[in-house]
């Protein structure tokens, strides 16, 4: 199975390759949403274009399907496209089928998961469909081709760079671009054009997406041109295609692809969809934008507004013919009041645009007065799976704006969670060693193991704000302006603790700890935002009950502690038991694992030797007849 994935970052104790990891199916998020960092809007067909060519594909004969075998060129998969009605992605991890306009009567599908199988194949992927018939271009000055499409990559799971959907252009039916080659710098100008150059593993579309190429230098004035679709990949996802139509370029046409009011390709700050009123921060807005006609676009303007409240307009661009550019507006303030804010972008332009409806761009974020997340509060998935059974620990990155002090975690824990196991909050140090992101150090600060409470926990059917478990500080951590955070859970009961997320968040900004990937236990990222917000609020309390003292045993703080050498560990028991006792280091991995056997009523020790540890922060758990009981140990 795949897709399901996390993937390896650096350890913390020694490096690790990238893996993919196999995690239950259920914790998928099998829709594609649009990143919470970036809301995009889609060129949309308008029906007052000068179209000359439509095809909406309810006549499979129009097209001829063929792959690389078919072609004469051996050892590619067998892979071939479908047209027709009906069609439905059917692999492994299926995504959903193509909503488009006329979806009714047919569309061409490839579907590569299901090829692939649940256990994905190694074979390259290399087929197509073209026209049959030649379309007539000679009396077009301009061409456009414009299409309905969804599409999801996996790409191998890593960004492998092995995957391309590309649109091929012929003026004879006969001379195409090598079939062997990818890129669409391999090929002569104008007869390539590749759709998602610059998405990533997992990136999301929306159902549908409009497409739109400018295909003027190669099209214009011939009699003849065919159009050919190609898949290229390995035990990729699906590619659904509908609705084609050639028309001509208008002269004014711009369209707004993407919106962020906090612009991480620049800024470096993650977006956030709760802002605190302990951490100030200026708002940065980027629009950008495609022109689709055929003249150049001067003077272009953007104007944003908050609540329907007009806060500025961005400095000047002009967007020449066939590029594209960002729109910015700086210094706007993360609002003072509690609630909620509604971001809306719009282009200004002087000439009358063709179609204005993909003029705008929108967005929303919180702001509250002691959390602050990641998350956006909608939860579409959970973390871990929920038949991983082992010890793991996660949670996202946090950027500080402001020194401030950290009194509590907040987590949204899944209906999964088996009410009384243990979860203990923490937050961890982290630095930049590497260009592929932040990677989990120390840990600096922790709650008190604490008992999941079941009337707590969220399903993923909920309406409205997430339930909050909130974990205290055992003491409070002092945080500084410039630097991130890891806001993390932990649990030693494996399956016992899954936590909420939002899908599809920036790569490298939220890790889980535990056996996910090939590298057995490791630190990965995963694309999951898991729903772990900061809590600011000096009079923050425990929300679940505190779990140090258990029914049949009062376990004590170790001593000494730090420990240098040998630290004794007192416990009582109110009735005789089976006693073992596991420590873990700070990755979560088990390091000891003692059998005290049945011991009787009473005080106990046991006296561990630490002298072969590393110094840095344990965890030791006593376990009486099933029952755990944990506390920290410092090693010098």
């Amino acid at each position: 199975m795949k897709k399901i994935y996390v993937l390896a970052c650096s350890a913390l104790l020694a490096g690790s390759a990238f893996a993919q990891v196999n995690v239950s199916r259920e914790a998928a998020n099998k829709t594609t949403v649009v990143r919470q960092e970036t809301s995009a809007s889609n060129f949309i067909s308008n029906p007052d274009r000068e179209v000359f060519y439509s095809n909406d594909f309810s006549v499979p004969g129009d097209w001829l399907i063929q792959n690389a075998e078919d072609d004469g060129t051996p050892g590619y998969a067998m892979l071939q496209w479908e047209i027709g009605t009906g069609l439905e992605p059917s692999g492994g991890a299926p995504i959903d089928p193509l909503e488009s306009t006329t979806a009714e009567n047919g569309f061409a599908m490839v579907d590569s998961d299901l090829y692939g199988g649940d256990e994905g194949g190694t074979e390259i992927e290399n087929c197509w469909f073209q026209t049959v018939n030649p379309i007539n271009c000679m009396d077009q000055a301009t061409v456009a081709l414009g299409f309905e499409t969804f599409y999801r990559m996996w790409d191998g799971g890593s960004d492998d760079g092995n995957e391309y959907c590309l649109i091929e252009v012929s003026t004879d039916g006969t001379t195409w671009p090598d079939i062997n080659t990818y890129e669409v710098s391999e090929a002569d100008p104008g007869t390539r054009y590749e759709l998602w150059p610059n998405m990533g593993t997992q990136d999301p579309v929306s159902n549908p997406t409009y497409r739109f190429f400018d295909l003027t230098s190669i099209a214009a004035g011939e009699e003849t041109v065919y159009l050919r679709f190609r898949w290229k990949g390995t035990w990729g996802y699906a590619w659904m295609i509908d609705d084609l139509e050639l028309f001509d370029l208008p002269e004014n046409n711009l369209a707004v692809t993407g919106v962020t009011y906090s612009d991480l390709e620049n800024t470096g700050i993650y977006e956030l969809g709760v802002y605190c009123l302990q951490q100030p921060t200026d708002l940065v807005f980027r629009a950008d934008v495609d022109n689709l006609g055929s003249e150049d676009q001067l003077g272009i303007t953007m104007t944003v507004s908050v609540n329907g409240t007009e806060i500025g307009t961005g400095d000047a661009e002009d967007i020449v013919y066939g590029e594209s550019d960002s729109l910015f507006l700086y210094g706007y303030a993360v609002p003072t009041a509690v609630g909620d804010y509604d971001v809306d972008y719009a282009l200004n332009m002087t000439a009358e645009d063709f179609d204005d409806a993909d003029n705008t761009g929108s967005q929303s974020f919180s702001v509250s007065e002691f959390q602050m997340g990641r998350d956006n509060g909608v939860f579409e998935t959970f973390r871990p799976g929920a038949d991983y059974a082992d010890v793991w620990r996660g949670g996202p990155i946090y950027d500080i704006f402001q020194d401030g002090v950290i009194y509590a975690l907040d987590v949204a824990l899944w209906e999964n969670s088996v009410a009384g196991s243990d979860i203990t909050g923490y937050i961890m140090t982290s630095d930049a060693p590497a260009s592929d992101g932040l990677v989990p150090d120390d840990i600096i600060g922790q709650s008190e193991e604490l008992e999941v409470a079941g009337n707590l926990l969220n399903t993923i059917d909920d309406e409205g704000a997430p339930k909050w478990t909130t974990l205290v500080l055992e003491d409070p951590v002092q945080v500084f302006a410039g630097d991130a955070y890891l806001a993390a859970v932990g649990t030693f009961s494996g399956a016992g603790v899954s936590v909420l997320g939002s899908p599809n968040t920036h790569d490298f900004s939220n890790y889980v700890y535990g056996d996910f990937g090939t590298a057995g236990e490791d630190w990965y990222w995963t694309s999951t935002n898991l729903l772990i917000r900061l809590n600011f609020n000096p009079d923050a309390t425990v929300n679940v009950e505190e779990n140090i003292v258990a029914d049949n045993v009062i376990l004590s703080q170790n001593y000494p502690n730090p420990a240098t050498d040998v630290t004794r560990i007192a416990f009582e028991l109110k009735a005789a038991g089976t006693v073992s006792l596991e420590v873990y280091d700070v990755t979560g991995k088990l390091i000891i694992n003692r059998t005290e056997g049945t011991l009787p009523t009473g005080t106990h020790n046991i006296d561990l030797n630490v002298n072969d540890l590393p110094a840095g922060v344990y965890q030791y758990s006593l376990i009486v007849d099933g029952t755990r009981v944990t506390r920290p140990m410092m090693v010098k």
